[in-house]
């Protein structure tokens, strides 16, 4: 190990390749959204856990990982609308 990696805390690692990738299951806007109809329109707001902002990128990433997309309205109290598309449409 050279100094240089010592340095920086890394260890370089001669494996052909990375080991599998664990998976914890679905999350909670995943099954929330598993739930729901493609059309089906809701709306998000700030809470104590999450703001509206985080939540619309958690539900988007949710939605993007089951082949499905959303459109986004920002409304004026702060709130963001949100609609589930199907990914084809």
């Amino acid at each position: 190990m050279s100094s240089e990696e010592k340095d920086l805390g890394i260890t370089i690692e001669n494996v052909d390749q990375l080991p599998p990738k664990g998976s914890h299951g679905k999350g909670r806007w995943q099954r929330l959204l598993e739930k729901l109809e493609d059309g089906t329109i809701f709306s998000i707001e700030d809470d104590e856990d999450q703001s509206v902002h985080s939540k619309y990128r958690s539900i988007r990433t949710a939605a993007l990982s089951m082949g499905r997309k959303v459109s986004v309205r920002s409304l004026d109290d702060g709130r963001m609308m949100i609609e589930l598309i199907n990914k084809d449409g």
